[in-house]
C-alpha cells in the first residue's frame, strides 16, 4: 500500500531512485515502450536492472504501453515471453493484444492497465478486472472526489500519479501528435505538440503547455485512501530529479513532519522545475504555464552585462558552484551554458555565494537585466552521489556449535532464512576461547555489500575457537548465497492455450451517421443509413453514460445499441458500437471488445490504408471516412486560466499552432474537444471496400450533408 513508483530511464537513475527509497521502479525495454527512441533499457541492461533492484526488494514493472499493429504480434508475443523470463515484476499494458496473450499464456502474472487506456470510471475499472487487470493507473484528470468510488473491492487496485509532467490532454486519447506532429503518442513517438506556441484570437504563447504536477504537500491526505502506488512521472529526466523526487514523497510518506521535510522539496524543485500545480486531484485552478514550455529551473542571478570578449558578469541571488548548467531567460529570447569556470575578484574559484558580483566563461553578449537560471545543480548531484550505495539490508546472525564442534551460521534478512555450515569443524579452545565480540567483529565485515549487521548472537554448549579466516571464509559464503536467493528468477511457466474464440460476425449496417443536429437528421433520414444522435455531445469524466444514441431513442433511457468512446462506457445492458475514439489496431484487440459485449468496433483513425485493408479482410471493422476528427480532450481551458468569464464566452472558438493546422474547440460542460479544422476525408474507404463506414457530421449544412452521403452511397469523390 501506497508504494512509491520511481521512474527510470538508465542504470544511474536506477541507482538513484532505490538510494532515495524508492518501493518500485517502472522502466521500458528496447520495444513497445511510450518512449519509443529514449530512456530505454537493452535486453542486457533490463537483466542488470532486475538484478540490482531484486537484491534491493525493489520490484521493477515493465512498460509495453503503446498500441500494437497486427503486423507487430508475433513479434511482440516473443518480447512479452523473453522479458518475463527475465524476472520483470509486472507489465504495464495499454494495449488489449497485450493483454490478452498475457491472461492465456500467464493467467496469474501482474498486469497493469496504463493511464493510456483512460480509465476513470466504476465502469471502466469493471472492464478492467474482467480483462484480468491487477491494477490501473487512473486517468491524471479525476479529482480525489471522483477516486473516492473507485475503491472498491470488486475493483482493480488504483495507482495514482503523485509527480511530474501533466499531458493537456485526456490520457491516451490524444492524437494531435499523430495528426499534425506526424508520429503517434498512442506509439511512443509523442512529438510534445501541446508544448508549442499557439494563439487563440489576439493572445499567443505556450497555451496548452500544462505545469508540473506537484502532491507533495497533500501526501497526508493521499495516505487516507487506500491507493496502492504513488507514482512519479519523468523517464526522460535526470537522476538527480529521480533521487531528489523520490526521498522528498519517501520522506512524505514515512511522516517527516513539514520542517524536516522543506529542504528536501526546496531540492527536488530546484532538480526539475516547470512551476507545479496540486493538478486535477485538488482541482487546482492555475494548471497552464503559458510562458515557460521546459524546465524554469531555479532563479540564480540577473546578468550585468559582458567582462571583456570571454566572460559574462552576474549578480547572484543564490549560491553558484562550479557544474551549474545554467539558462538566460528574456522574453521569447533563451540560451545556456554550463559553468567550468567561476572568477570572482579576477581569481578562479569553485563556488560562489548570493549576493556576489562574478563572472563566468561566456564568448556571446547579453544585455543587462537578463535573469538566470539554474537547471542543473553541482549541488544537488553532488548530494546523490553521496548517497550511493547507502541504502542497506538488515541481516541478523547467529553462529551456532554444537557438541561435535560442527559449525553453522544461520542468516535472517527479513524475508528469508536459512543455514549454511562450515566446511570444517571449530577447535578446542586452547588459550582464549572464540567470544561474541570476535564473532561480531568478523561477520559484521560486509564492506561493499548491501548489507549491515543489525544483530549477532552466538550459541555454544561449550568453549571453542574458530579462527578469523574461517568466519570470515563462512560470512561470505552466507551472503554469497542470500544474494543468490534475493535475486533468483522467480519467472512464472508460459502455459499452452487454445486458439482464442473467434466471435461470428453480426450484420452491420453498411453506414453509420452520427449528427448533432436536427437539419442533418432531416438531410440524412430518408438515405439507407443508419443515424445516431449526439445525446450529450461529449464524454465527461466520471460519467457512465455520456454515449451516442441511435436517433430513434434519442430520449430513450437506454437502447438496442449505443456508439461509446472507449470502455468507461460499456457495461452489460446493451451491444456497443466503439466510434472513432477507437485505440484498436490489431485483431486480438478485436476479439477483445467482442467478448465483452462490443458488437461493432471501428478501427482506429491512425491505422494506415494498407494496413487497414489487410485487417479489414479477417474481421468486419468499421472505417472512419469523413468528419472532423477529435484529436484530443481536455479539462483545462487556456481562455478561462486567462481570465475568460465562461458565462459569457461563446463556447468555440479556433485555436493555431506554430508549424501546425489550425483546430477548432468546442467547449460543452467544462470539457473542450479539439477538432480538425477541416474533416478528414478518406474515400479509399467507401471506394475500394464493401466495409461498414463511419461519418460524423459537426457544422455541416444540410447541402452538404447530403452531398457527403450522396458521394458515400455512389462510390464518388467529394
Amino acid at each position: 500500500m501506497h508504494e512509491i513508483l520511481a521512474p527510470v530511464g538508465n542504470l544511474e537513475m536506477l541507482s538513484a531512485a532505490i538510494d532515495a527509497g524508492a518501493d518500485a521502479v517502472y522502466l521500458s525495454g528496447p520495444h513497445y515502450g511510450a518512449r519509443a527512441k529514449k530512456a530505454n533499457f537493452s535486453f542486457e541492461a533490463l537483466e542488470l536492472a532486475v538484478w540490482r533492484a531484486h537484491l534491493m526488494d525493489v520490484n521493477v514493472y515493465l512498460a509495453v504501453n503503446t498500441l500494437i499493429k497486427e503486423v507487430e504480434r508475433a513479434a511482440l508475443e516473443r518480447y512479452l515471453d523473453r522479458v518475463i523470463a527475465i524476472g520483470v515484476d509486472a507489465i504495464i499494458a495499454q494495449d488489449l493484444a497485450v493483454i490478452a496473450y498475457l491472461r492465456r499464456h500467464y493467467p496469474d502474472f501482474p498486469v497493469h492497465g496504463s493511464t493510456q487506456m483512460s480509465l476513470y470510471n466504476r465502469c471502466g475499472l469493471l472492464n478492467a478486472r474482467a480483462l484480468g487487470l491487477s491494477r490501473v493507473v487512473v486517468a491524471r484528470e479525476l479529482t480525489l472526489q471522483q477516486l473516492k468510488p473507485l475503491f472498491c473491492d470488486d475493483l482493480p487496485e488504483i495507482e495514482v500519479f503523485a509527480h511530474g509532467a501533466m499531458c493537456y490532454a485526456f490520457s491516451g486519447a490524444c492524437l494531435l501528435s499523430s495528426f499534425n506532429g506526424g508520429r503517434s503518442g498512442n506509439r511512443g513517438q509523442c512529438a510534445q505538440s501541446c508544448r508549442l506556441n499557439y494563439s487563440i484570437e489576439k493572445k499567443s504563447g505556450h497555451l496548452l503547455s500544462m505545469r508540473d504536477l506537484s502532491t507533495i504537500s497533500g501526501v497526508a491526505t493521499l495516505l487516507k485512501y487506500p491507493i496502492s502506488a504513488l507514482k512519479i512521472e519523468g523517464r526522460l529526466r535526470s537522476a538527480d530529479y529521480v533521487y531528489h523526487t523520490v526521498l522528498a514523497y519517501r520522506r512524505a510518506v514515512d511522516g517527516a513532519n513539514s520542517k524536516g521535510i522543506e529542504p528536501l522539496v526546496d531540492n527536488m524543485y530546484n532538480a526539475f522545475n516547470r512551476t507545479y500545480s496540486s493538478g486535477y486531484l485538488w482541482n487546482d485552478a492555475q494548471r497552464l504555464n503559458v510562458d515557460q514550455a521546459s524546465n524554469r529551473g531555479e532563479m540564480v542571478g540577473v546578468v550585468q552585462g559582458n567582462a571583456g570578449k570571454f566572460h559574462l558578469k552576474i549578480k547572484l541571488q543564490s549560491d553558484l558552484y562550479v557544474g551549474d548548467a545554467l539558462k538566460f531567460s528574456d522574453g521569447n529570447f533563451s540560451a545556456g551554458t554550463e559553468v567550468f569556470n567561476i572568477y570572482r575578484d579576477g581569481q578562479k574559484v569553485s563556488s560562489a555565494q548570493r549576493g556576489q558580483v562574478i563572472a563566468i566563461d561566456y564568448r556571446k553578449k547579453l544585455k543587462s537585466g537578463i535573469k538566470v537560471y539554474r537547471t542543473r545543480s553541482a549541488a544537488l548531484s553532488e548530494l546523490r552521489k553521496r548517497a550511493a550505495g547507502k541504502r542497506r539490508i538488515g541481516v541478523a546472525m547467529t553462529l551456532s556449535v554444537d557438541g561435535k564442534k560442527k559449525v553453522g551460521l544461520e542468516l535472517d534478512d527479513g524475508a528469508h532464512t536459512f543455514t549454511i555450515d562450515a566446511a570444517a569443524p571449530a577447535e578446542i579452545a586452547q588459550k582464549r576461547p572464540t567470544d561474541l565480540a570476535s564473532v561480531e567483529r568478523q561477520l559484521s565485515k560486509l564492506g561493499d555489500t548491501p548489507f549491515y549487521l543489525k544483530d549477532c548472537r552466538l550459541q555454544s554448549e561449550q568453549d571453542f575457537y574458530l579462527s578469523a579466516k574461517a568466519l570470515n571464509q563462512l560470512r561470505r559464503s552466507a551472503i554469497e548465497q542470500l544474494t543468490a536467493i534475493r535475486t533468483a528468477r522467480v519467472a512464472p511457466q508460459k502455459m499452452a492455450a487454445k486458439a482464442p474464440q473467434r466471435y461470428p460476425d453480426v450484420d452491420l449496417p453498411r453506414i453509420v451517421c452520427k449528427v448533432t443536429t436536427m437539419e442533418q437528421y432531416n438531410a440524412l433520414k430518408d438515405y439507407d443509413v443508419e443515424l445516431y444522435g449526439d445525446f450529450y455531445n461529449l464524454p465527461q469524466l466520471a460519467s457512465t453514460h455520456r454515449v451516442w444514441r441511435p436517433f430513434s431513442q434519442w430520449q430513450a433511457s437506454s437502447a438496442a445499441k449505443q456508439m461509446v468512446p472507449g470502455l468507461n462506457h460499456v457495461f452489460d445492458t446493451a451491444d456497443y458500437l466503439l466510434d472513432e475514439h477507437s485505440q484498436v489496431m490489431n485483431i486480438a484487440a478485436y476479439d477483445q471488445l467482442r467478448a465483452l459485449g462490443v458488437v461493432d468496433i471501428t478501427l482506429s483513425p491512425e491505422v494506415e490504408r494498407s494496413d487497414a485493408l489487410k485487417l479489414t479482410q479477417q474481421r468486419p471493422f468499421r472505417l472512419f471516412c469523413y468528419g472532423k476528427l477529435p484529436l484530443m480532450y481536455a479539462a483545462t481551458c487556456p481562455k478561462r486560466e486567462a481570465g475568460q468569464d465562461c458565462r459569457s464566452c461563446t463556447k468555440t472558438f479556433k485555436i493555431e499552432g506554430e508549424r501546425m493546422a489550425t483546430m477548432q474547440v468546442v467547449c460543452q460542460n467544462y470539457i473542450l474537444a479539439y477538432y480538425t479544422d477541416k474533416p478528414i476525408i478518406r474515400a479509399w474507404a467507401w471506394q475500394a471496400t464493401e466495409q461498414p463506414l463511419l461519418l460524423s457530421f459537426s457544422d455541416e449544412d444540410a447541402a452538404t450533408t447530403r452531398c457527403v452521403i450522396e458521394a458515400v452511397i455512389a462510390r464518388g469523390e467529394l
